[in-house]
């Protein structure tokens, strides 16, 4: 399993997100805004290619993070695809 940043390029990797209203041309566009103006950052999971779950926050000016979504692909359950995405050092905002 591999962790890579969300970019413009893989974003289409991290248009689902459980509970959120809106479809994924929305949740693309919202994310290209915010990546383009340095306001979010994210991280995916990879395995061969397929996608396993990502993440996306947003550093505030105090240190401290806001969790946008978190999603684990149901058949990468258990494996430890969550906890590889918010591991603390992933996360590179100080």
């Amino acid at each position: 399993m591999e962790i890579v940043d969300l970019t413009a390029e893989n974003v289409s990797r991290a248009l689902y997100c459980p509970g959120r209203e809106g479809g994924r041309e929305e949740r693309r566009k919202f994310l290209l805004w915010k990546l383009r103006d340095g306001k979010v950052r994210g991280k995916i999971a990879v395995e061969g290619g397929k996608r396993l779950g990502w993440i996306d926050y947003y550093p505030r000016s105090d240190g401290w993070i806001r969790i946008g979504c978190i999603d684990v692909d149901e058949e990468s359950g258990g494996r430890g695809v969550g906890r590889a995405r918010l591991s603390l050092n992933q996360f590179h905002i100080l």
